[in-house]
């Protein structure tokens, strides 16, 4: 149902599934006015924010889980109605527990040639940042975590659809993580980046359920389109005519694997679309796109709008997110 070609057609009439909140932690990413960044992130001074907030997490949890806390208790405290106890956790990672890792390496490796904490090293893997928030959250169900260097985001997104599709859950925290490294060149040799291209760290999540009532989006389509023949501007007219079509109350997201080439062609495969470019003001890492459509959940407008988040991966695959954000009522 969610891997596709191009020559599939896709039913978007109905919702895969409701979002019921958002929330997020890093530099707002869309519809906020930010001025685009001259430099490269600082990382988030997250024990500050986890004291004034008052949230309470395991001194062994990483920096990477804590970011990945205060980004999912942002999203929670923005929900009408508590999360459901069964509720399933779904995080996707680009670069993972990069400090974490760094850490143990230089304490095991020689010349310090040190025993790794036990603890410490319990609590190293991408995996517990999950373990992490969904403790927070007092959730008793299961968590899956997605590492991936592209796209790692949308495959989360993709199987809590397919869960959610086959009632094995009725609601599902869906979110992703990543965090920086200073200085840049520890940064770039996981993630290579242009020069102009300033990096960033984040934490987004959304809440999804099958129920409309207090929803305020719903996502209408999330698939991963296998590499495909046709590239060029036949990928970008086929992705225009088979999916996304020309509306003017579109609004177009291109990720962060996108090159120049393949978002001049969409444009004008979808002449009537608006770019929302928010990588100069999110800062590039690879789940740069979560924290961009959380932010646009959190500030929505009075007109509904719908959102498509477009990404390759170096395989060729594409990656789609198509999200309907409801207009505030007044």
């Amino acid at each position: 149902r969610w891997c596709c070609d191009l020559d599939q057609q896709t039913n978007l009439m109905a919702p895969l599934a409701y979002i019921y909140a958002a929330g997020s932690i890093g530099s707002d990413a869309i519809d906020v006015p930010a001025m685009p960044r001259s430099s490269d992130a600082q990382p988030i001074p997250l024990r500050e924010l986890l004291r004034v907030q008052d949230i309470a997490i395991p001194r062994l949890a990483s920096r990477f889980a804590q970011l990945a806390v205060l980004g999912a208790q942002r999203c929670l405290s923005r929900l009408a109605t508590p999360l459901p106890r069964t509720t399933r956790v779904y995080l996707g990672t680009g670069l993972g527990d990069i400090a974490r890792t760094d850490a143990l390496y230089y304490e095991v490796m020689p010349p310090s040639s040190q025993l790794a904490s036990p603890a410490q090293f319990a609590s190293a893997g991408n995996n517990m940042a999950a373990f992490f928030v969904a403790q927070h959250a007092a959730l008793a169900s299961r968590n899956l975590t997605v590492s991936l260097d592209t796209l790692s985001f949308e495959q989360a997104l993709v199987l809590a659809l397919d869960d959610l599709a086959a009632n094995d859950c009725t609601t599902a925290l869906v979110g992703c993580v990543d965090e920086t490294t200073v200085p840049r060149e520890f940064y770039v040799r996981r993630f290579p980046l242009a020069q102009n291209h300033f990096i960033g760290e984040g934490s987004a999540w959304l809440v999804l359920g099958c129920d409309p009532a207090n929803a305020i989006g719903e996502v209408t389509l999330a698939c991963m389109l296998e590499p495909s023949a046709d590239d060029g501007a036949q990928w970008a007219q086929r992705l225009a005519k088979e999916f996304i079509g020309s509306k003017s109350s579109v609004r177009l997201l291109a990720g962060c694997r996108l090159r120049d080439a393949a978002i001049e062609q969409l444009r004008v495969a979808l002449p009537d679309c608006h770019r929302a470019d928010y990588l100069p003001s999110s800062g590039y890492f690879p789940t740069a796109a979560g924290l961009a459509l959380g932010s646009a959940l959190v500030h929505r407008s009075q007109n509904e709008t719908t959102l498509w988040h477009i990404n390759r991966d170096d395989a060729g695959r594409t990656g789609l997110i198509a999200i309907k954000v409801y207009g505030v009522r007044t």
